[in-house]
């Protein structure tokens, strides 16, 4: 009975701390807390021509996600350090879903920032990114995807951490 209980609370003791390393917590309050940003892989390139603009993404508190367009090739000028100010104060602008245009005060052209919720809907992490359906978003080490169901097919957009 006594190895029963130790065990018992080596896994439990393991578990919680294999969950507490994780970049990516849950908790009831917010689907997804994280630290960092994540940079859409194409940025700087072919794609990011086609586009207009390099993508970056970060995730706040109570559900939020922010998600910067800066445009190409303008985008290869600006800092990690001023993308990180720029999605800070883009957070602290609304707590509404919004499409905010400007240069927050950081840089030299004006950007787009759209500001929504993410939701965990059968333990699958989605937000509204198109007219069809939902996307979700899939985590791994130091890289997510964005799975966008589309009208014809779906299509798998990645994004690599950069952490604080």
């Amino acid at each position: 009975m006594v190895k029963m209980h130790t065990l018992l609370l080596f896994v439990i003791v393991f578990t919680g701390s294999v969950f507490a390393q994780d970049t990516h917590a849950q908790d009831d309050n917010n689907a997804l807390i994280t630290s960092g940003y994540f940079v859409r892989e194409g940025n700087d390139s072919d794609l990011a021509e086609l586009s207009g603009a390099n993508q970056y993404i970060r995730f706040f508190s109570k559900n939020r996600i922010v998600r910067l367009y800066i445009p190409y090739p303008y985008s290869a000028e600006v800092s990690a350090d001023a993308i990180r100010k720029v999605f800070e104060s883009v957070s602290a602008q609304t707590t509404k879903s919004a499409y905010i245009r400007g240069d927050f005060g950081i840089l030299d052209e004006a950007i787009v920032a759209h500001i929504d919720k993410v939701k965990t809907i059968d333990g699958r992490v989605m937000f509204d990114c198109s007219l069809s359906a939902p996307c979700e978003i899939i985590f791994s080490d130091n890289e997510m995807i964005i799975m966008n169901p589309g009208i014809v097919k779906k299509l798998e957009v990645h994004y690599r951490l950069v952490p604080d």
